[in-house]
């Protein structure tokens, strides 16, 4: 593990710089833990590298043998043309990715050691009209084709006030989760040029098994003079 990965894999303020880390990793586990984690990814290159050098070599064979048939490429045909050169490339890179993508998963995977049912699968893009978001409950090496399985939220970009909505609606979800909602509308919801929000009706639900716990929260909302300055054109209905 190198000393940026450990350091971004440790809790904010475990260390102060490169230096401490470096001197806290030689006092604690010794100059070996410097190397942990190398021997995989030094088998994994050497097998790489191998493949890599075998495939270019046979396919430089193949090609020097048509060569000879057709005497072209030169003295004994091993001046490889344009399109050969990059034939054997492309073969190169297909054989090397068989062994080069399991081994980058196993050398990333012990700097965070986690369970696999805790890694998850996001995707943001952005086209000309919307951002698409993507999400799956399966992570890493079992994502899988994420284009057919995964959750899919087109979000029409709004320009100036895609960044209101962004937040409103990432502190609303907050709120949603934080007092146990079981049902949240809110229509119409007006968003004015000044960047302001303003939900002129709502109408929510709480799950009323959750009184036990939320219920000091709950009462906070069933206190009317909480909403005694708020404009005259909000209406807030909530359903308990």
């Amino acid at each position: 593990m190198t000393l940026p990965q450990r350091m971004q894999t440790s809790a904010k303020g475990t260390y102060t710089g490169m230096l401490h880390c470096a001197g806290g990793i030689l006092k604690n586990e010794g100059p070996l833990a410097f190397y942990k984690g190398t021997l995989t990814p030094l088998l994994g290159i050497g097998v790489c590298v191998s493949i890599q050098f075998g495939v270019l070599g046979y396919s430089k064979w193949i090609f020097t043998a048509q060569n000879l048939a057709r005497g072209e490429g030169g003295v004994k045909g091993k001046m490889l043309g344009g399109g050969q050169l990059v034939i054997a490339g492309v073969a190169v890179g297909l054989a090397n990715g068989i062994v080069s993508g399991p081994v980058e998963h196993i050398r990333n995977q012990p700097f965070l050691p986690h369970p696999s049912d805790s890694e998850y699968y996001i995707c943001i893009t952005s086209a000309r009209h919307a951002d698409t978001l993507l999400f799956t409950t399966s992570g890493g090496v079992d994502a899988g084709d994420v284009d057919a399985k995964a959750l899919k939220l087109d979000i029409p970009v709004l320009a100036h006030k895609k960044e209101v909505l962004t937040d409103f609606l990432v502190r609303l979800y907050s709120v949603y989760v934080d007092l146990h909602f079981a049902y949240l509308e809110i229509n119409p919801l007006v968003v004015l040029d000044d960047g302001s929000i303003h939900y002129l009706d709502m109408a929510a639900k709480l799950d009323r098994t959750a009184e036990s716990i939320f219920g000091p929260k709950w009462a906070v909302a069933r206190d009317l003079t909480v909403y005694e300055t708020a404009p005259a054109a909000t209406t807030t209905i909530l359903l308990f």
